[in-house]
């Protein structure tokens, strides 16, 4: 990686009034962006090797004053052979979670309380001794393949008795889960209780290559042996080699897919300092914490890597959330489920002969 003409910061302001806080040097993290555009690549192309990252020219897109200091974000483009075949823009929401772990060091020395607001941006600073070019240097990403098993399969068949939950931008792989791990899940977390719990989603990478199109089929999640607590759940080394070795007992073939974990409120929610009735609760709204991202964007950065978060709570129960990559970023998006235990009765969509046209 030819990244050397260039430093990357973060620079903290505080709100209101916008006090400049400082400085902060990063090391950006370039996974995400390679990832979603070798996605991308394997959608669009019915024999694309997912497993072959592609090589990357990455350009800082400047910001609209003409500065060549402040980023607005960055225009990372796949070269393959000799033709740019695919391109993404990323914004500096890229760098979202770096600056809430920025903002928790000026918190640590007191310029920052706790849950001030902060605004930042993004610097590109060229290093002492780097030579002046008209324009924005680039520099060129290569990462070793690791091979990513991709089952051949049918769209169509997997639709067919699916239920679609939750929403999202339309243009995301679609994913497939069984009705079993959300059974399971939910059981999981509702005897958990006020704590966290979680665990490893594992299933199949499939490509359809009459559409083409790239989706998952999350078969089984595997509880995870990990620290919980009310506010969080804690992942530690032997997590990690429990779950490979649970996975390599169900026959080896199934990979990583992602993760799930509970937010629950169920916290004395029906106490109050002064001992009268609590006032009334609005519904849970689910999110990721920054600890979530965190965690997710290392040991999770496949473009198909997914976040399973089921919300519960006595005002409006327990729900089902899922959160994926779009864009090199974590977004909320939609899933289907099957093998639902539903009626006879219930018509398949390559079954309905009752379909009518005007």
């Amino acid at each position: 990686m030819r990244a050397e003409g260039y430093q990357y910061l973060l620079e903290l302001s505080k709100r209101p009034g916008g006090t400049l806080l400082g400085r902060k040097p990063i090391q950006v993290d370039w996974v995400p962006i390679q990832e979603a555009l070798a996605l991308d690549l394997a959608r669009r192309s019915a024999d694309a090797d997912f497993g072959v990252p592609p090589t990357l020219d990455i350009e800082p897109q400047w910001g609209d004053r003409g500065a060549n200091t402040h980023i607005r974000g960055m225009r990372a483009t796949t070269i393959v052979g000799d033709d740019r075949s695919s391109s993404l823009v990323v914004s500096i929401d890229y760098f979202r979670t770096q600056a809430q772990c920025a903002a928790n060091q000026f918190v640590e020395a007191g310029s920052l309380k706790p849950g001030d607001l902060f605004d930042y941006r993004v610097l590109a600073l060229k290093r002492q001794g780097a030579a002046h070019t008209p324009r924005p240097s680039r520099f060129t990403i290569e990462l070793v393949a690791t091979p990513v098993p991709i089952t051949p399969s049918v769209l169509e068949d997997f639709t067919d008795r699916a239920l679609l939950f939750g929403a999202g931008a339309g243009d995301d792989i679609p994913v497939f889960v069984h009705w079993d791990v959300l059974a399971e899940a939910s059981v999981l977390t509702r005897q958990a209780g006020a704590m966290e719990t979680g665990g490893i989603l594992v299933g199949h990478v499939r490509r359809d290559p009459g559409v083409p199109e790239v989706f998952l089929e999350i078969t089984a999640q595997i509880p995870a042996h990990a620290r919980s607590e009310l506010t969080r759940l804690s992942f530690g080394p032997d997590t990690w080699s429990d779950v490979q070795a649970a996975v390599n007992l169900r026959d080896g073939k199934e990979v990583w897919l992602g993760w799930w974990h509970s937010h629950s409120f169920f916290k004395k929610e029906n106490e109050t300092a002064d001992g009268r009735d609590p006032p009334a609760r609005r519904p849970a709204i689910p999110f990721l914490s920054e600890e979530d991202l965190l965690l997710h964007r290392t040991v999770f950065p496949r473009a198909y890597s997914l976040a399973l978060l089921l919300t519960d709570s006595p005002h409006s129960g327990l729900s089902w959330t899922m959160f994926g990559w779009r864009s090199a970023t974590m977004a909320q998006r939609d899933f289907h489920v099957i093998h639902v235990p539903l009626p006879k009765a219930f018509t398949p969509l390559r079954g309905n002969t009752h379909a009518t046209t005007r």
